[in-house]
């Protein structure tokens, strides 16, 4: 959680240690002979700057400790702003923030124990509850309506993969391997989940059946780890992204489903989770880098590659390894 300091050189960054109590707030500098970062304080979340304070919150409360940014060097002791501020453990940030001018906002809360999943109307009025409070993570709907697929930590940390019936109100669960199963994709005819598992020496590709008749089974395996984004309508490709660095975690590459296809580049530098859209000949995408046509714009690209134009770079086919295993499944899901 890195945010700058005034003068636009010095920069206030969070440092997350194993151990929680030795997190702590540090001072960095873009300059490239300015002095080594060194450590500011103790927290288990992020500390932010404003009209002459750091603020951060300690043990559920904001406190504005005066504080010089050119020392850089606190100037006397903190005082307590507001009590109960929530806290977010997943992603060690607590929920303030605060303007130039010092307005401040924040959100009183306990931490929570999990997450709910609700249905809600078209006008935002909550309908149902899904079940009891857990720890949910990529909620999917099956296209067929009957099911929704998520990610759900054990008590261990490790993520596997239940499906909630929505029409008997249970949820029982899908995988049971000791590795992390996540980022479940259902098949366009809601027999079978696509999705991300670290059981290898990689994060790859693997499918399985809803209806539980068949192991999971590897889609694909390659030298990268990658995680699934979307499966056409018409069964023919599946597109999915590299998890290895910040600069290709957005990319989208294609992989037909017949059988030995090989995987290719439909898109770099991406930087929104591309949909293949009806009728599904083509895949939107929305980009965020600057370019010929304006900073923000939409692509729309077929899955196909084509001998021109923005298409498939020659030298890039095949690059990131082979499909392996059978076509998926199309079983029917167990009736209810």
């Amino acid at each position: 959680w890195p945010s700058f300091l005034p003068g636009g050189r010095r920069f206030l960054y969070f440092v997350r240690r194993t151990q929680e109590s030795e997190s702590v707030i540090k001072v960095g500098s873009i300059d490239e002979h300015d002095e080594p970062d060194f450590t500011m304080l103790q927290l288990t979340s992020q500390a932010v700057f404003a009209s002459g304070h750091l603020l951060y919150v300690r043990d559920g409360t904001l406190m504005a400790h005066p504080f010089d940014p050119v020392g850089p060097r606190f100037l006397r002791a903190p005082f307590p702003v507001a009590e109960q501020v929530l806290h977010d453990a997943d992603y060690d940030r607590s929920v303030f923030a605060v303007s130039s001018n010092g307005v401040l906002v924040y959100e009183i809360g306990e931490e929570a124990e999990g997450s709910r999943l609700i249905w809600f109307d078209r006008d935002g009025r909550e309908l149902e509850e899904l079940g009891k409070v857990s720890l949910f993570k990529s909620p999917a709907i099956s296209p067929d309506g009957r099911f929704v697929a998520v990610q759900i930590d054990d008590a261990d940390g490790s993520p596997d993969l239940w499906i909630h019936d929505l029409e008997r109100n249970l949820r029982t669960r899908f995988t049971f391997d000791p590795a992390s199963d996540i980022f479940p994709v259902w098949s366009p005819d809601s027999s079978t989940l696509l999705f991300s598992s670290d059981r290898g020496p990689r994060t790859d590709l693997y499918l399985k059946s809803v209806d539980g008749a068949d192991e999971a089974r590897l889609l694909l395996a390659s030298d990268v780890n990658k995680w699934p984004m979307d499966w056409s309508s018409d069964e023919r490709f599946v597109l999915y992204s590299p998890m290895e660095n910040t600069k290709t975690f957005r990319d989208a590459w294609v992989l037909p489903m017949e059988e030995g296809a090989e995987p290719w580049p439909c898109w770099r530098a991406g930087s929104s989770r591309p949909t293949p859209g009806s009728p599904r000949t083509f895949a939107g995408f929305r980009t965020t880098q600057t370019n010929r046509d304006g900073p923000r714009s939409t692509w729309f690209r077929s899955p196909t590659p084509v001998a021109s134009g923005r298409s498939r770079p020659a030298a890039d086919r095949g690059r990131t390894g082979k499909r392996t295993g059978p076509r998926s499944s199309t079983s029917t899901p167990a009736a209810s």
